[in-house]
């Protein structure tokens, strides 16, 4: 007797998001895809998420928010940015149904694109050195925002230009390693 059963093609079946895994806790934090760990080696910022970040700055005011972009081997496109909510105010603060819903509606738009990471403004002419990057570092990864996969982007003037520093967790906890950043759009 032949199998009847049905038979499922995997190719078309969204995964679960980061965000939905976090927040609603139904599944295991792994990905799907292979056994093999790539480093991560270069955030590549679109156009849409370098003209967020500018705006964010012209507040002055410390804002934070949600990357959204899609991991392809070591580099980390990012496409849009996000704050964490309307009363996201705080360092690293997020509201767990405004990411949510940011995640369902991005997910429309390319269903490839997930929460792949943090950002935090700091204040003009501010832009902290290897060990206040390491503090903002430290602090997000603290509250399971940023780690070896989901960077920290420390957003900044230096000199009048519009600086974007990236870190991601490296071997031990609380330790963060510095990840280069380029642009699809000039960050001048």
């Amino acid at each position: 007797m032949p199998d009847e059963s049905p038979t499922v093609n995997h190719a078309h079946v969204l995964f679960l998001s980061r965000a939905h895994r976090r927040y609603l806790n139904v599944l295991p934090t792994a990905q799907p895809g292979g056994d093999e760990f790539v480093l991560l080696k270069s955030v590549v910022l679109q156009g849409p998420a370098v003209s967020v970040l500018r705006a964010a700055l012209d507040l002055q005011a410390p804002r934070t928010g949600a990357l959204f972009g899609m991991r392809q081997g070591g580099d980390l496109s990012v496409q849009y940015v996000a704050t964490g909510g309307l009363a996201a105010l705080e360092p690293f603060s997020i509201e767990p149904a405004y990411l949510l819903g940011l995640t369902d509606a991005y997910r429309q738009v390319d269903p490839r694109l997930d929460w792949v990471g943090h950002w935090v403004t700091v204040p003009e002419d501010a832009f902290p050195e290897a060990v206040g990057t390491l503090a903002l570092f430290r602090e997000a990864q603290a509250q399971g925002l940023v780690d070896r996969d989901h960077p920290l982007l420390i957003v900044g003037w230096v000199d009048g230009q519009l600086t974007v520093r990236a870190v991601a967790a490296g071997e031990g906890r609380g330790e963060g390693r510095e990840v280069r950043v380029v642009s699809g759009q000039d960050l001048e």
